[in-house]
């Protein structure tokens, strides 16, 4: 059934997308971003291709998994470890590896940013936010049963807001 697999994969690739999580000013020359995340997707769950699509978990007596899933969960759970670096003019690179939680697929893929308009702090420049643009690739390894790769663009705009000189508020705005 051509129309519901492409539907379990459709739901499947939203999960495993890459998260646009940092602002839009990059680290800098030297910079180095570190971070954990985590999504949570919900999916149609009652859907049938979800049911027929999935394996359900082991039977008891004899070990083997069935062959479908009667409660499959509602929501895909993704937890990551990303990794970025800046460089010169505005540009940082960046891995990220994740694991979605029951089940045996691991993502990894790469992202690139680059700052369009960031850093400018005083006079009139100074007034406006820092601009970033940027995109990733995440794919899936763990299942024999298909192959996913998921591309994706966003956009940030944000504004750090020095607070007596000891924290920073960075409100941001994204689309991705």
């Amino acid at each position: 059934n051509d129309a519901a697999f492409a539907k379990l994969v459709a739901q499947m690739g939203a999960a495993v997308a890459p998260i646009a999580s940092a602002p839009a000013r990059t680290t800098g020359f030297g910079g180095y971003r570190f971070g954990i995340q985590a999504s949570y997707t919900s999916i149609d769950s009652d859907a049938d291709y979800w049911k027929r699509g999935t394996q359900g978990p082991p039977d008891e007596s004899t070990g083997q998994a069935s062959v479908s899933n009667v409660s499959p969960d509602s929501v895909l759970q993704l937890y990551s470890v990303t990794l970025a670096k800046g460089f010169p003019f505005g540009l940082e690179l960046g891995a990220g590896f994740g694991y979605l939680a029951n089940t045996e697929i691991v993502s990894g893929g790469g992202d690139v940013r680059i700052a369009v308009f960031e850093g400018f702090r005083e006079h009139i420049p100074g007034y406006f936010p820092d601009l970033g643009v940027g995109g990733g690739v995440r794919t899936i390894t763990g299942t024999s049963e298909m192959k996913l790769t998921v591309a994706s663009f966003n956009t940030e705009i944000s504004k750090p807001i020095p607070i007596a000189d000891t924290a920073t508020i960075q409100p941001r705005i994204g689309s991705q």
